[in-house]
């Protein structure tokens, strides 16, 4: 979680700004300030989460280690990872390494084939992240709040009964799903994220071909060994890159229809957003003792949502009840496997 969160404001660098991407805590995924030290929400460690916009320091690459055409061909792919390229043509370098890992074990040692997949795994947790317009503010940052209640009726006769009602607008309050900002991370359209990853695929199979790799399955092999290899080996090679699902691009997963793939939705407490109705004292009504009756109840009545922590006039924002905060749904075109029928 900690790495895909570090990974996040890396790989969308080249599309949106930095005064864009809010920072985002990795162990509870509330949006912090980004001068915290600790998390606000559940007190975590924020030293190793970056400030969108500061350079962040480069993680050690995995090393790889082994003789031979594959081993040569994996090293070339994460070097290609590591270049000046789109995280989608990145990712499916890192891919064609794991496919080309498991269709030659003895390229690379277990280690260096544990970490790869690793390296794979967080860099795809990243890329299948996005960050998207708030859909409770729109964009905005902020939203209205509720208008007070009327005050009670004075008493006939009375001073206050002929003074009018002065109108009050009252001020927008923060948005707690995107924190002010606008927007907000979310779980990218599966989609959207399959095409990308077609178009990050076609570069990198440019980039394949042109070192003088041939295209076996969806990996990209030597052609030489190849060849060598028996027909039961053939077949293991053209089965290391298992299709895709079209429905969740590999996932196994889909964006949560409750929240959107933001992981949060507006607070739905009817009892703690209902309106107050202030009551005043009967005995004193018409006087300034009702009115300080009316502030009493109002106040007391605006205390905060044990829910979201906001008010009735400012609700807040809590996980989506549906998919636990995650984002995440199932995907039910392939039973969650993530591989294509």
């Amino acid at each position: 979680m900690r790495a895909a969160a570090l990974l996040l404001a890396a790989a969308f660098a080249a599309t949106v700004s930095a005064d864009d991407v809010p920072r985002i805590c990795p162990a509870c995924d509330h949006e912090v300030a980004y001068d915290e030290a600790f998390c606000h929400n559940c007190g975590g460690d924020l030293s190793g989460v970056p400030v969108p916009g500061a350079p962040a320091e480069a993680e050690p690459e995995p090393e790889m280690p082994g003789a031979g055409a594959v081993a040569e061909a994996i090293r070339a792919d994460v070097a290609f990872a590591r270049g000046k390229h789109g995280p989608f043509a990145a990712l499916a370098a890192l891919r064609d390494a794991v496919a080309l890992s498991r269709a030659d074990p003895s390229a690379i040692p277990a280690k260096a084939r544990a970490e790869l997949l690793k390296r794979k795994e967080e860099f795809f947790a990243s890329c299948s992240r996005e960050v998207a317009t708030c859909p409770l503010c729109h964009g905005k940052g902020t939203l209205p709040r509720k208008p007070p209640p009327k005050r009670p009726p004075a008493a006939k006769g009375t001073l206050e009964e002929s003074l009018p009602d002065i109108p009050s607008k009252p001020k927008p309050y923060v948005c707690g799903l995107c924190g002010g900002h606008g927007k907000a991370p979310r779980i990218r359209d599966r989609r959207a994220l399959a095409d990308a990853m077609r178009l990050g695929a076609r570069e990198f199979r440019l980039a394949a071909e042109a070192g003088g790799r041939e295209d076996r399955g969806g990996t990209f092999v030597p052609p030489a060994w190849y060849k060598s290899l028996s027909a039961d080996e053939k077949a293991r090679v053209d089965r290391a890159a298992a299709a895709d699902c079209a429905s969740c691009a590999g996932t196994g997963t889909v964006p949560c229809r409750t929240c959107g793939g933001f992981g949060r939705v507006a607070c739905r407490d009817a009892e703690a957003h209902a309106t107050p109705k202030p009551v005043a004292l009967k005995s004193q009504r018409g006087t300034r003792i009702e009115d300080y009756q009316y502030e009493h109840e109002l106040a007391a009545a605006s205390r905060a949502c044990p829910a979201c922590g906001g008010t009735w006039d400012a609700p807040g924002a809590v996980a989506c009840p549906d998919c636990g905060g995650k984002g995440l749904s199932a995907c039910t075109s392939c039973g969650g496997t993530g591989h294509g029928r």
